[in-house]
């Protein structure tokens, strides 16, 4: 991670370009992290210096920035020390976490670490830190994608939850789509992809579209 400022985040994303237009202007700096998906589920109590996590995508594909937790008020969580996208009001998953290892550099200090399990939501992004509370809950979009290659007649299929934010969800729908075309497409060589895509949304007609 090349550090913005002293705020800045790690975000461990596979498809890193499809999060940079979204990215610009944040403290975060997505990184690219191993496929480690989500801890073993186990009780942590989140208190003062424990990980906490907020996730952007879950599922075959796992995101989550990973921070400390400052105070905890009953259900109430503040974290991070300093705003995470400075979006105020929000509603994002918010989980405990374990700190795997911390790779200490002047350039490039960064954590390696992983979600356990979703305990509430964070619900606000303010200059001097994020708030959390436990038990709240954050909507999420499913992205359900299935590859089908034309030469073999083979079939994968692949499944995920994206945050529900009027910024992010393109690009991380974008990222995800990406992301199952790369691990499904495996042969070297030049090749072409031709997507059918289907949108729901509660109380519209399905929108189908080809590209």
């Amino acid at each position: 991670m090349h550090p913005r400022s002293s705020r800045t985040l790690a975000l461990a994303l596979v498809v890193l370009g499809g999060v940079m237009p979204a990215l610009a202007g944040t403290r975060i700096e997505p990184l690219e992290g191993g496929g480690g998906g989500q801890a073993p589920a186990q009780e942590i109590a989140l208190e003062p210096g424990s990980a906490v996590g907020v996730t952007f995508i879950r599922g075959d594909l796992s995101a989550t920035a990973t921070g400390t937790v400052t105070w905890v008020d009953g259900d109430t969580v503040l974290a991070f020390g300093h705003p995470f996208l400075g979006g105020g009001e929000s509603a994002l998953p918010m989980t405990t976490a374990v700190v795997h290892m911390v790779l200490p550099s002047v350039a490039r200090s960064f954590k390696l670490s992983s979600p356990v399990q979703q305990v509430g939501a964070m619900v606000q992004d303010r200059n001097p830190c994020i708030v959390g509370k436990k038990g709240a809950s954050a909507p999420m979009v499913g992205v359900h994608v299935k590859l089908k290659h034309a030469g073999t007649g083979h079939e994968s299929a692949y499944n995920y939850e994206v945050i529900q934010h009027p910024l992010f969800t393109p690009f991380l729908v974008f990222s995800v789509l990406g992301e199952s075309v790369d691990a499904g497409e495996s042969q070297t060589g030049e090749s072409t992809v031709t997507a059918d895509l289907t949108i729901k949304l509660a109380g519209l007609d399905a929108f189908p579209f080809r590209e």
